[in-house]
């Protein structure tokens, strides 16, 4: 079933009715997240929806999933529930990109999460950046089947296909966005909300990854083990590069401090 923009707004105040209705003063917020609110979906992409109650319980889970199977587009529902202390007490870390990707429906979030500051943001960076540095890392290492080899395997219609540790770096390119929406914010105090709103900030490294996370799945003439490889070796070479600036920019924060 093709979804529009128009048919997403409609479904979101239908949501937000439903669980009103559900949960009566209980409910705290509605946003929209990920790709629709981005303005990036596609006809298959998943309907992210942030929603706070004024505490979460299992029941409350179980009410909220029969609410959204009630209504279309269930099989596509995703996102993140949560109690307003449980937020309150959040890691201060995710909040700065909590915020900015996503879209008040119903009440202000920012009214819900607690306080940060620019160090948290650049900790998020590094804590990001070490995960999609030891995932490269073991998926190279130990990401391996017993009839596959380095290079992958071949298929039944013939065609290359791709080893462990490539599915690892066609992962890893989508997490560099949310890395870089947040390093950009740290330099410059803007927040971009697209891939291509982000591109246009970008240069160097920064801009290359981005261009290549933004290819999407590679053709079967792209899937070579030579091409994977320089993919591969940017992209671990970029996430170094990324602590270390990490690092740095703490470096400074503590410095401002004294």
């Amino acid at each position: 079933m093709t979804v529009t923009q128009k048919d997403m707004e409609n479904y979101v105040d239908t949501l937000i009715i439903a669980l009103r209705k559900e949960f009566g003063r209980r409910l705290l917020y509605v946003g929209l997240q990920g790709s629709w609110m981005r303005g990036e979906a596609s006809e298959d992409s998943d309907i992210d929806i942030m929603a706070v109650l004024d505490e979460l319980s299992p029941a409350d889970m179980d009410a909220y999933r029969r609410v959204v199977k009630s209504l279309n587009y269930a099989d596509r529902s995703c996102g993140f529930l949560c109690g307003r202390k449980d937020l309150a007490d959040w890691n201060r870390c995710e909040i700065c990109h909590l915020v900015h990707t996503t879209k008040d429906c119903f009440g202000r979030l920012s009214e819900l999460v607690p306080e940060y500051g620019k160090e948290d943001v650049v900790e998020y960076i590094r804590i990001m950046t070490g995960n999609l540095y030891h995932a490269l890392c073991h998926s190279r290492v130990h990401g391996w089947r017993p009839e596959e080899t380095f290079a992958g395997t071949t298929g039944e219609n013939g065609e290359r296909e791709e080893a462990a540790w490539e599915k690892m770096l066609r992962e890893g390119l989508k997490q560099t966005f949310f890395i870089l929406q947040n390093k950009q914010y740290v330099e410059s105090g803007f927040f971009a909300v697209s891939r291509a709103e982000l591109l246009g900030l970008l240069s160097g490294t920064d801009e290359e990854v981005l261009k290549l996370a933004m290819k999407g799945k590679a053709s079967a003439a792209e899937r070579q083990a030579a091409l994977s490889e320089q993919r591969f070796a940017l992209l671990f070479n970029w996430c170094r590069q990324t602590l270390e600036w990490a690092s740095g920019a703490l470096s400074g924060q503590e410095t401002e401090k004294e």
